[in-house]
């Protein structure tokens, strides 16, 4: 609590994560939902004057060489999560899986100026969200794995024109389960499917 520098890096979403931040705006009280949709389209507007945001639209296209480089540029234009209120989370019981996955263990005031030598990440033996990313990759999508960036989450469930497919709570688990017996054998984020540098390595 009180430490945001996380809160400014490209945060990588599954599809249902995705749609879970929108029902979470969507049920907030008038005034409040406001607010933070203005905070969305006070980013948006940021990253569209820097051209990142037209670069994230184009995220399935990114050259592997250019992954980190793309990170560290989005991380640089310093803008904070929507849900960022006085360096702590507002949705903290709602955040997404990406959020509650990053656990950094070293002082908060290393993260005013965060590198590798300065920040300690709890290691993950497998990663919740990339399963559940990959389980909603399907159709032509190639090796491109279907991650949306929180930043814009809103504008991508509001153009979805097509809900996934019900299946059984149990078949989801168990898919669930089988993908993080294959995320853990693998690179946390391959490069190659598209997806920003993970956050334990800081973005700086």
């Amino acid at each position: 609590k009180g430490c945001g520098a996380c809160c400014r890096q490209l945060v990588p979403l599954s599809p249902s994560d995705a749609r879970n931040i929108a029902r979470v705006v969507a049920g907030m009280p008038p005034d409040r939902q406001a607010e933070i949709e203005r905070r969305f389209a006070a980013a948006r507007h940021t990253l569209e004057e820097s051209g990142m945001w037209e670069k994230l639209e184009q995220r399935r296209h990114w050259p592997e060489a250019e992954v980190s480089a793309l990170g560290i540029e989005y991380f640089r234009l310093g803008i904070p999560c929507p849900f960022l209120e006085d360096e702590s989370c507002s949705i903290h019981l709602d955040r997404p899986i990406t959020c509650r996955e990053y656990l950094v263990t070293s002082p908060a005031i290393n993260c005013a100026s965060p590198a590798a030598e300065t920040i300690d990440c709890l290691p993950m033996p497998a990663k919740v969200w990339l399963s559940a990313a990959r389980a909603e990759t399907i159709g032509d999508a190639g090796p491109y794995l279907n991650w949306i960036p929180l930043i814009q989450a809103l504008d991508w469930v509001t153009n979805q024109t097509d809900e996934p497919d019900s299946k059984p709570g149990l078949d989801l688990l168990k898919q669930l389960i089988e993908g993080l017996a294959n995320t853990s054998t693998e690179s946390l984020l391959p490069a190659a499917l598209g997806v920003p540098p993970p956050p334990s390595e800081p973005l700086a």
